[in-house]
């Protein structure tokens, strides 16, 4: 007869075998049942945050290389992962194509020939401009950047979005954010200099548009798509309808910064609203609390969803979007995937607030897509599509922000069976 604690045993045993399998073949523990399919596409990368797909259908990823100090004390390095052989894993050893950039980098994102860089070095943040080569191998090299001076402030600029300029050809619009001043306050302004001269109120995200000619890069003055925005570090353009989508960081909790105050958030501006009105989001009046589900203040634009617990896990810290792969199983066609970062410094089992999630654009609903008790997950800060694959990095899989040795992977999914 088998005993209850014999069971629990049991059942233990099977799900450690399942989770040594899964990280021996490097997949991605993916939920049972959501029809797809993982590889380990790339490993031992150093901090990977930012990905970008080529038109050749090579894979960029921003990487921060430590000099001794883990993720804040780094150098900036962007790699090329090529699949020639099509087998979902990337060619050995991968391309470095851009070096000596600002370290600590959290976004990447194309714009025609030219690469954008999002950087949080502590010396200084900046969004570089990197000019790409003509077969996309290296080296790049850099064409100017935007250095943002922030003062005592909690957020920095983290997100990247492009697209090209509706009814403008040649040109294309870079979105980005800058981060409220404070856990539950905002107000400042914020100067950029360098390729953008201008100064800005934070709490915000902007859109400047980019003329480049092959020689020089010329911004137009930054104009607020939203305001009402505590924090992002993800915005991505839905490929269907145009609308931007925003992933909005919570109000850490006041006594305790590990315990979410006020939930996470999916904001949404229109297409048709883009460049011609800007939302209030309602930051720091209006939120949705974390623990209970209460609805505070009535004051912006409603959030199209909001990330309370789903079926008892929690979800906290959003630092990635990407919306559906066209090759994807039906169910999760009209949707858009974000990953979080959960716990600070905590990986594995430690980290119960790292899920990756499937959200709906038509009505909301969400899945599970990886659960945040993944013991070989540590922060799913990345995500970028292709016509065929959803490529997720994990900043670090199994180890510290302060550790100098690379511990971040890149996963390749896609449709079970293809």
């Amino acid at each position: 007869m088998v005993t209850r604690r014999l069971l629990s045993v049991l059942v233990l045993a099977s799900f450690l075998l399942a989770s040594t399998f899964a990280l021996a073949q490097g997949a991605l523990p993916l939920e049972p049942g959501v029809g797809l399919q993982s590889t380990m596409f790339a490993r031992d990368l150093a901090f990977p945050a930012g990905m970008a797909v080529l038109a050749d259908g090579s894979l960029l990823v921003g990487t921060s290389v430590s000099t001794g100090g883990g993720y804040y004390d780094s150098t900036g390095e962007i790699v090329r992962l090529v699949d020639a052989d099509s087998d979902g894993v990337a060619d050995s050893p991968y391309e470095t194509v851009a070096t000596d950039l600002p370290g600590s980098i959290t976004a990447l994102a194309l714009a025609g020939d030219l690469l954008f860089v999002t950087s949080i070095d502590p010396a200084g943040p900046a969004i570089t401009a990197v000019r790409v080569s003509e077969d996309f191998s290296g080296p790049y090299t850099v064409a100017g950047s935007i250095e943002f001076h922030f003062q005592n402030a909690l957020h920095q600029t983290y997100g990247l979005a492009t697209r090209p300029t509706p009814g403008d050809t040649g040109t294309w619009d870079l979105v980005f954010n800058i981060g409220a001043i404070g856990n539950d306050t905002g107000g400042s302004m914020v100067s950029l200099t360098g390729l953008i001269e201008d100064s800005l109120p934070d709490s915000a995200v902007y859109l400047a548009t980019v003329h480049d000619d092959g020689e020089s890069i010329v911004f137009s003055k930054p104009i607020a798509l939203a305001t009402g925005i505590r924090n992002t570090s993800a915005m991505a353009f839905d490929p269907a309808s145009g609308d931007l989508w925003i992933a909005e960081n919570g109000i850490d909790g006041l006594d305790d910064p590990f315990v979410s105050f006020s939930a996470d958030e999916l904001d949404v501006v229109p297409a048709e609203d883009i460049g011609t009105l800007t939302l209030d989001f309602g930051f720091p009046d209006t939120y949705t609390r974390y623990d209970t589900g209460e609805a505070v203040g009535s004051t912006g634009t409603a959030p199209f969803a909001v990330f309370l617990p789903l079926d008892g896990s929690e979800n906290e810290g959003i630092a990635a979007l990407s919306f559906a792969p066209a090759s994807f199983p039906h169910e999760l066609r009209n949707g858009v995937f974000a990953g979080f970062h959960g716990q600070w410094d905590s990986t594995g089992i430690e980290n119960e607030e790292n899920p990756l999630l499937w959200v709906s654009t038509e009505t909301g609903e969400m899945r599970t897509i990886v659960g945040n008790d993944a013991a070989t997950v540590g922060h799913i800060d990345s995500l970028a599509s292709s016509d065929d694959a959803l490529y997720v990095a994990d900043f670090c899989a199994d180890g510290s922000l302060s550790q100098t040795d690379p511990c971040g992977v890149v996963y390749r999914v896609t449709t079970a069976g293809d």
